[in-house]
């Protein structure tokens, strides 16, 4: 949940352009809303996830960019800027007609 300060921005930055983020933890509902109560977070976060190990997910945080046809473009940090320079190219490419 530290990552969120970053996501904020980046949602600010991206997401006039279609940049959808959601936001899963495996923990429980209570000490995810604990976290983000308060918190004006422009996007959905949830709890009790089960997907970590559809993903492949073995360390937290981890994020995952994934494009207009569903398929996963990238994973990693959410802190790596890599992925912020690939969604701009996504998000290009599906903004073109």
């Amino acid at each position: 949940m530290r990552a969120m300060p970053h996501l904020v921005q980046v949602h600010r930055r991206l997401g006039r352009d279609g940049l959808v983020i959601v936001a899963l933890s495996n923990e429980s509902r209570g000490k995810v809303e604990a976290v983000v109560q308060g918190q004006k977070l422009p996007f959905a976060v949830g709890a009790e996830s089960s997907s970590f190990a559809a993903y492949g997910v073995s360390g937290i945080p981890a994020a995952f960019l994934i494009d207009a046809k569903g398929r996963i473009a990238w994973s990693g940090h959410p802190d790596d800027p890599a992925w912020e320079r690939l969604a701009e190219k996504l998000l290009e490419k599906t903004a073109a007609p």
